[in-house]
């Protein structure tokens, strides 16, 4: 019974010796994580950052230009002087599933790709790529609708 007695001494050593290795190893890994995870969620934090700094005065290039909701926040109307001198207010269409998000912003007249990005995936360190939709002055829209209703006035009063 001694031998018995030896190679269960010497197994439950291997065990604990083991799990000992094993659980240090662990550690190890868990701590790595740890500061990858803080690094990581530094990088977020300026990269939100650089993107809220970057973000473009209201009439600028760049400068979202939507119609005013109402809804209570009291943005101001969408106007001439919405957007800078030779700048307009235009639409890009994106396709999102089974919807399609129209995002408004001031760009330089003769432009027509508008690249926009989707949001930043969770925990992502590195934003998403851009794809280039078609973009659309929509600011002549409301003279063209003022000659449409004076020319329908006049061909009224002629008739």
């Amino acid at each position: 019974m001694v031998v018995v007695d030896d190679l269960r001494a010497a197994r439950l050593t291997a065990v604990v010796a083991c799990e000992e290795e094993m659980f240090d190893a662990y550690t190890a890994a868990f701590e790595l994580a740890v500061v990858n995870h803080l690094a990581d969620l530094e990088t977020i934090r300026n990269l939100v950052q650089s993107q809220i700094d970057a973000e473009p005065a209201r009439g600028a290039a760049g400068a979202r230009c939507e119609k005013a909701m109402s809804n209570g926040t009291f943005r101001p109307a969408r106007d001439e002087t919405t957007c800078n001198e030779g700048l307009c207010c235009g639409a890009a269409r994106i396709p999102q599933d089974m919807a399609t998000m129209i995002i408004e912003t001031c760009q330089p007249v003769e432009t027509t790709e508008f690249n926009w990005a989707p949001p930043r995936a969770g925990m992502a360190t590195s934003p998403p790529a851009t794809d280039p939709y078609p973009f659309t002055c929509i600011s002549g829209a409301k003279q063209l609708a003022a000659a449409a209703s004076a020319l329908a006035t006049a061909v009224y009063m002629l008739a």
